[in-house]
């Protein structure tokens, strides 16, 4: 995970109705310094937790996300 291969990841949380509950845009480094090895499967896991949302550097964008959603 340390490659660098983007700079952001953009996380959604949906509610049954599939509109936007919560969306983050959240850095690289939080990423990194969140994800787990899960040497089994060869890959990594990241949990969109609420603690995540405190993180530095972390955008809250809501709003953004369900305009963006609408014009699907």
């Amino acid at each position: 995970m340390q490659d660098n291969t983007f700079d952001h990841l953009a996380a959604v949380l949906f509610d049954p109705g599939v509109r936007v509950t919560r969306a983050a845009i959240i850095p690289h480094e939080v990423v990194v310094a969140r994800a787990r090895r899960v040497e089994h499967t060869n890959s990594w896991t990241f949990m969109l937790d609420d603690r995540v949302w405190k993180d530095s550097g972390v955008r809250d964008v809501p709003a953004e996300m369900a305009v963006a959603a609408s014009r699907l």
